[in-house]
């Protein structure tokens, strides 16, 4: 605001030369304090103030003095006046665009860049301004008229507000908006008028003989669009000292002083004027400040004591503020809540009643008095005030989650988790709650937990079903969405880690299949025993996971003499491998307390080492080794073949893996190369 003024003073001023080098200097500071801030509707303000400055200055009217001799040396057509404005405004627009560069660095460029996704009609991660503007517009349409009254923009937005209402709306971030849906089409005629009226006293100024009274205009015109522009994207006019410095502007803007009268005709008009008249306005005006001052002296009073109870907790403070200004719902909140502090539950219950009463479309006070009454033991009336929330605020997760415990509490289980369900569809936060809740109720009843839940959004359903594998239980419906195709394959991945975790092997291995291509699944129970399909590095726990990471192994598929098949598996190893490290490994399921033989061929022309790789068997769920290969050496360039004999303990899997064992001397290199290929396994 202050810098449009001193910034048009400075373009249109007739200042002295120290005067103006102090006034430029100030707007450099001014500006370099508004960028490095961050602000990004500051940001545009300025820049819409420098490009109105250049228009207003080119285009304002001469003063009437002097306005034939102005008018013969400003002969330029109106044309070269654009090209002009045009010119300057694009020079403003790089100089600009670079000092906030400069000057702002990364993080003011990084906030510019998101002005687009704030202003998204929609987010499904954050309330942006896009999806405010929206939920305002429904508000507005549902009251074009005389809209919901000035104030009441917070209370009667809820019914619209599609969130879970964790950040509630209070303002509109955007001034016109919010003059439209708290005054509809009436209040914002009335302002419009107010506009016009204004503007066309301003432009009349603007032509002004006197100097300063034309630059002082000049000056504010400038500042009050910073404010016009800055209103489309935030609420600056809610703050007070905002609000004053915009009305002093427009008082400067539109100042003109009286001149004396013209003709005798007019003699009558200004006698009166001169007179009673001119008396009796400003006794008018001073009435009506004293009136409205002393009204909201005393709301800001007793609100002030509210505020200043809640921080001390003293609930005397609150007792004296009510007092000063009982019919303020918040006084009265401040009030009840400090009640329910020192555990006076009806005084509480008393003083959020008459919230009601001052605020009856406010859902929060009557969300309190639900509580107070839920505290209190009153569960029929805490019904009725979380119905009348919920009516008000239809899609925020609070009020319907405490009238589902609700009624979970009164015995109507049914209902209490349709209602808890609810609330988690817009809150993700409260569904393990409810799920835990559900379980309680229905222990070790998968089917029952599942309906009470009640899953809808993808989330929800991964979660339950995680919850289910964690504690050993499943239905069919969930069974049938782990192999749908409404999970992408990191998911279903994800997924089948926890089945391994809780050692369900077969599921786990069956869900995995489900992520591989089907020209790559065998039907034994070793995948690409042969490396006919294994590209990567890692194919999941039931394929072949290589360790690319481990130092002095190179690990790649070779086309070079395989066993069978079009590959086979090279290893390399070319100096120190960390031993007891699995370089190789394959999760396998099989039948418990059964005798299986793994077989496999190897070739080996050159293995230098104190501690030559072996194959192991393990049991994953305790780790427990259950066979191993002889020690894999060099012979020649032929392939052998090489089995393990071992038999499953209770486990459903077992664990595949080449590694070094332990060495008799440090340090343990290794040298050469060996291909493995055509891995089975059969039972004996």
């Amino acid at each position: 605001m202050s810098t449009g003024l001193l910034i048009g003073l400075l373009i249109n001023g007739r200042l002295s030369q120290l005067t103006g080098l102090i006034g430029w200097l100030l707007a450099g500071v001014l500006t370099y304090s508004l960028i490095t801030a961050g602000s990004r509707g500051g940001i545009v303000g300025l820049f819409g103030i420098i490009i109105f400055s250049l228009i207003i200055r080119t285009f304002s009217p001469p003063s009437s003095h002097y306005g034939r001799d102005l008018g013969r040396t400003r002969s330029a057509s109106r044309s070269r006046k654009v090209l002009g404005v045009g010119a300057a405004s694009l020079l403003a627009a790089i100089i600009s665009l670079a000092a906030i560069t400069l000057v702002g660095g990364d993080r003011v460029v990084s906030r510019l860049e998101q002005v687009g996704s704030e202003v998204e009609s929609s987010s499904p991660v954050r309330m942006n301004r896009g999806t405010i503007w929206n939920i305002t517009f429904d508000l507005i349409k549902d009251r074009p008229i005389t809209g919901v009254g000035f104030g009441a923009y917070s209370a009667a937005i809820t019914r619209f507000d599609r969130s879970n209402g964790s950040w509630e709306l209070d303002q509109a971030h955007n001034d016109y908006l919010e003059i439209l849906a708290n005054g509809g089409i009436v209040g914002f005629a009335l302002l419009g008028c107010f506009a016009v009226l204004a503007g066309r006293r301003a432009f009349c100024v603007l032509g002004s003989d006197d100097l300063l009274i034309r630059s002082a205009c000049f000056g504010a015109v400038v500042g009050i669009i910073g404010v016009l522009i800055h209103s489309l994207v935030d609420f600056g006019l809610h703050v007070p000292l905002n609000a004053g410095v915009m009305a002093a502007l427009v008082a400067i803007a539109t100042y003109r002083p009286h001149i004396g009268a013209s003709s005798n005709s007019n003699q009558n008009m200004l006698s009166f004027r001169d007179g009673a008249g001119r008396r009796l306005v400003p006794f008018f005006y001073t009435v009506l400040i004293l009136i409205v001052g002393f009204y909201a002296g005393r709301q800001a009073l007793s609100e002030k004591l509210a505020n200043s109870a809640m921080a001390t907790s003293s609930i005397s403070k609150a007792r004296l503020a009510a007092r000063i200004s009982d019919a303020d719902p918040n006084v009265q909140i401040a009030l009840g809540l400090l009640h329910l502090e020192w555990l006076e539950y009806n005084e509480a219950i008393l003083a959020f009643g008459r919230a009601t009463d001052q605020a009856p479309k406010n859902y929060r006070v009557w969300q309190l008095l639900g509580s107070a009454r839920y505290t209190a033991g009153d569960l029929a009336g805490t019904q009725g005030d979380y119905l009348k929330a919920i009516s008000l605020a239809p899609n925020y997760s609070r009020p319907r989650y405490m009238y589902g415990m609700i009624l979970l509490q009164n015995g109507r289980e049914r209902e209490g988790f349709i209602a808890l369900s609810e609330a988690a569809e817009n809150d993700f936060g409260l569904y393990p709650q409810i799920i835990d809740l559900a379980a309680k109720f229905y222990p070790n009843n998968a089917l029952a937990i599942e309906r009470a839940a009640s899953p809808k959004s993808i989330e929800a359903r991964k979660f339950l079903a995680r919850y289910f594998i964690r504690h050993s239980l499943m239905s069919n419906e969930m069974l049938s969405f782990l192999f749908s195709d409404e999970l992408n394959v990191f998911d279903k991945n994800d997924l089948v880690g926890e089945l391994i975790g809780q050692h369900e092997y077969p599921l786990a291995r069956k869900l995995w299949a489900t992520t591989i291509s089907p020209d790559a699944l065998e039907d034994g129970p070793i995948f690409d025993g042969g490396f006919e399909h294994t590209k990567g590095a890692d194919q999941g726990e039931f394929g072949w996971q290589i360790d690319q990471e481990i130092s002095g192994v190179q690990i790649s598929r070779t086309q070079h003499e395989p066993h069978s098949g079009s590959y086979a598996l090279h290893i390399r190893f070319s100096g120190s491998v960390a031993l007891g490290r699995s370089i190789l490994t394959q999760l396998v399921c099989v039948r418990p307390k059964t005798s299986y033989q793994l077989r496999f061929h190897y070739r080996s022309p050159e293995l230098l080492s104190a501690s030559n790789p072996i194959i192991i068997v393990t049991d994953p769920s305790q780790g427990l080794e259950l066979g191993r290969s002889l020690i894999l050496t060099a012979n020649g360039d032929k392939w052998n073949e090489s089995s393990i004999d071992f038999t499953s303990n209770n486990t459903s899997a077992v664990r595949i893996a080449l590694a070094r064992t332990v060495c008799g001397s440090m340090p343990c290199p290794i040298f050469g190369e060996v291909s493995l290929d055509d891995f089975s396994i059969v039972e004996r």
